[in-house]
């Protein structure tokens, strides 16, 4: 970071690095990175201004990509509340948040109030576009005015981002062991390809789930994500000619992804018939030839 942003995220309280993180693109870290370069330009008459512009369109942007009409329609809360149908920015946030889970589930098992959220992003916004619409008396350069709103804006924002992470991480916790033994049992009934070209024959010896985490929440599913190591042993030529010294054997481990959803109205329920299983070859051929060199 330079001295620039340094003095920047003292000025504000903000740590520009770390929210620039949780966004979903690089337009989007460069619309942050430019909108607090404005706000923390004492010589700007309308720096707050600026600011309020840029976080606006940033946060359209961020609920926009990530609440898309479709989807979001889908959900079995959804309910037209505009003439043309169009979702709300209410309903957005909702989309993020919780995809198509009900509110009761949201607010009684994972200990989300949705509502409170909603209220504080809204108020944010009518700050923003206060500011946004920039007339005589509307100018926001004062320090203070220029600090209460970027603290204001950037605080919804990253509530926002808080909610997201917590509700996925209340839903991986809940059923971590039953994703981690769907996904074991995935390995062990499938015949992997990725694995079986690599050898006359294989046999898998241990499966290791290292991670566990939701990765989507959508109209219909909660997906899960177990990823880990496959540790194998090779085998080329049958056993007979492993007997007579004409074949071979090796131990490898090969990196794995399974995803697995649960229906949004079950979403302890895992739906196995839809389970995606990925296997890499984890570099095998590169590692082979290196040690026969």
């Amino acid at each position: 970071m330079s001295q620039q942003r340094n003095a920047e995220t003292i000025q504000f309280g903000v740590d520009v690095d770390a929210l620039g993180r949780r966004l979903i693109d690089d337009f989007s870290r460069s619309v942050l990175l430019g909108a607090i370069q404005a706000a923390a330009d004492g010589t700007n008459p309308i720096r707050g201004n600026l600011f309020a512009a840029a976080i606006r369109e940033l946060l359209g942007h961020t609920l926009h990509e990530l609440a898309p009409d479709e989807e979001l329609r889908k959900c079995s809360w959804f309910k037209p509340e505009t003439q043309d149908g169009r979702p709300t920015r209410a309903q957005r946030q909702r989309y993020v948040i919780q995809g198509g889970l009900s509110d009761g589930f949201v607010c009684n098992d994972l200990g989300l109030d949705v509502e409170a959220l909603r209220q504080e992003l809204s108020k944010a916004v009518d700050s923003l576009n206060r500011a946004t619409h920039l007339r005589p008396k509307s100018i926001v350069a004062d320090q203070e005015a220029v600090e209460t709103l970027v603290c204001t804006a950037l605080g919804a924002v990253t509530a926002l981002f808080d909610a997201v992470e917590h509700c996925r991480h209340e839903m991986m916790t809940a059923i971590a062991d039953a994703v981690v033994d769907q996904a074991t049992e995935e390995v062990l009934q499938e015949t992997i390809q990725t694995i079986d070209e690599l050898a006359t024959h294989h046999s898998i010896e241990e499966v290791y789930v290292g991670d566990v985490r939701t990765i989507k929440i959508d109209s219909e599913y909660v997906w899960y994500r177990a990823s880990g190591t496959i540790a194998a042993e090779l085998q080329w030529g049958s056993n007979s000619d492993l007997r007579r010294g004409d074949g071979a054997t090796l131990d490898h481990s090969f990196p794995f992804e399974c995803d697995i959803p649960a229906p949004v109205s079950d979403p302890r329920q895992l739906e196995t018939s839809l389970t995606e299983l990925r296997v890499s070859d984890g570099g095998w051929r590169d590692n082979y030839y290196d040690e026969d060199k």
